[in-house]
């Protein structure tokens, strides 16, 4: 037969600090979802877009069997590893952009004027505006710069003699796209810290007001 039992319930900061570990456990386990890494993704999309680089999507199933668009990036942090796709094309002011965007953030301003100056190579070898020349895909950490639309305009329809886009031009680009896939990392990396931080748990627990037990188990 059914009985009604009474039982001693507790605010987080009433538990021992061995239940307080538990009951973190419980939070971390049941409330830190699969989607603590939105905010840097949506941060991110911003900042590689004053950058030029448009970051693809990609389609991600949900449990009610619709799906949404969410950006093409992937991490391990255990494996120290990023990667984002996306399409590239010359940025029309990126440290203006940047210093108005991130004005604190060190390495997006120098990653910034890395741009300007791999730009500034373009113009000068080729005596053509550098906007719009060179569009590409950016796999990993490391990037690789598909020179193909670059290549075409330089060389025409049937060119008589071939003009190769040499790599001492792009190879600057790239080593600024790659510094922005680790710049990415290291905010990923903070991000999670935050999110299983015991500070962070604990206010967030004692906000939802959740109860527990002696043991730190939910009531």
């Amino acid at each position: 037969m059914p009985e009604i039992r009474e039982i001693t319930v507790y605010q987080f900061d009433e538990l021992s600090d061995r239940a307080k570990e538990r009951a973190r456990d419980w939070y971390r386990e049941a409330s830190v979802n699969d989607d603590w890494w939105d905010s840097v993704y949506e941060d991110f999309t911003t900042i590689a877009w004053l950058l030029g680089v448009e970051i693809d999507t990609r389609a991600v199933n949900l449990m009610n069997g619709k799906t949404r668009q969410e950006p093409a990036i992937y991490f391990d942090l255990y494996c120290r590893s990023v990667e984002y796709k996306g399409t590239w094309s010359w940025p029309v002011d990126p440290v203006t952009a940047i210093a108005g965007y991130a004005s604190q953030d060190e390495e997006l301003k120098r990653i910034a004027e890395e741009i300007v100056v791999a730009r500034a190579r373009f113009v000068m070898r080729y005596g053509l505006d550098g906007a719009n020349l060179i569009a590409g895909r950016i796999d990993d950490a490391k990037c690789e710069i598909d020179t193909g639309d670059l290549h075409d305009l330089l060389n025409g329809d049937d060119p008589d003699e071939e003009v190769e886009v040499p790599d001492k031009l792009v190879d600057p680009l790239a080593e600024a796209i790659t510094d922005l896939g680790h710049w990415l990392l290291k905010q990923l990396d903070a991000e999670y810290a935050y999110v299983y931080s015991a500070e962070y748990i604990d206010e967030n627990i004692r906000i939802n007001e959740y109860e527990f037990d002696e043991d730190g188990e939910l009531a």
